[in-house]
């Protein structure tokens, strides 16, 4: 179980870890406000989703909102640093990256030795119980770890038919940025349109702008 605070508000998200695959998602209705917090979350934030590691093809799938974007496990380059930290009773280590734009700490037990973490974060030689970006846009922390046998996960084949590149995301985002911005430029008297621009850019963990 993770939890993800964003601009004030907590959401519950689940890891799950089967044999060969791990999955992450949400459930919008389990999602709470923090009351400290009046900043309203993005749309983004408020998808119910879910991101699928597949380790023997080394890919992972996420769907978003122009269909199933398809990535490759091999994008984090960590660096281990001296320090621990205590974590539902785990010895953690520290490392750290810079990932699509942004700066993380990341926090990962060698007790439990499975690669893996929340979001697209993995890598490291242990699970990731925390990890936040510096600039403070997102966290995860671990709230509770449940061990099941579960077997085997049976992923069905129309999760890798017709993905498309995060390359190809980012392109898709910026031009439906750029077409939103031109749209409520047109609604301008004619005599301050080109006077006035107006740009857009959406809250993403991982940054493309």
């Amino acid at each position: 179980m993770e939890k993800n605070i964003r601009h004030g508000y907590q959401f519950i998200d689940d890891l799950n870890l089967y044999e060969n695959y791990s999955t992450f998602g949400r459930n919008i209705n389990q999602s709470i406000k923090v009351a400290s917090e009046v900043v309203k979350p993005s749309l983004y934030a408020k998808k119910p989703y879910t991101l699928i590691k597949d380790y023997n093809k080394h890919v992972l799938v996420f769907n978003v909102k122009y269909g199933i974007l398809r990535d490759t496990l091999d994008k984090i380059k960590w660096n281990i640093i001296p320090g621990t930290k205590t974590i539902l009773g785990y010895n953690c280590k520290i490392a750290e990256a810079t990932f699509r734009g942004r700066e993380y700490r990341a926090y990962f037990c060698p007790e439990i030795p499975i690669s893996d973490g929340p979001f697209k974060f993995q890598g490291l030689p242990g699970l990731i119980l925390e990890i936040y970006s510096k600039d403070n846009f997102i966290k995860y922390s671990a709230m509770e770890i449940v061990s099941n046998e579960t077997g085997k996960l049976d992923v069905k084949s129309v999760w890798f038919d017709n993905n498309i590149s995060f390359h190809e995301y980012a392109q898709k985002s910026k031009k439906e940025l750029e077409l939103s911005a031109k749209k409520i430029e047109s609604r301008l008297p004619p005599e301050e349109q080109g006077k006035i621009k107006f740009s857009f850019s959406e809250e993403e963990i991982e940054l493309f702008n």
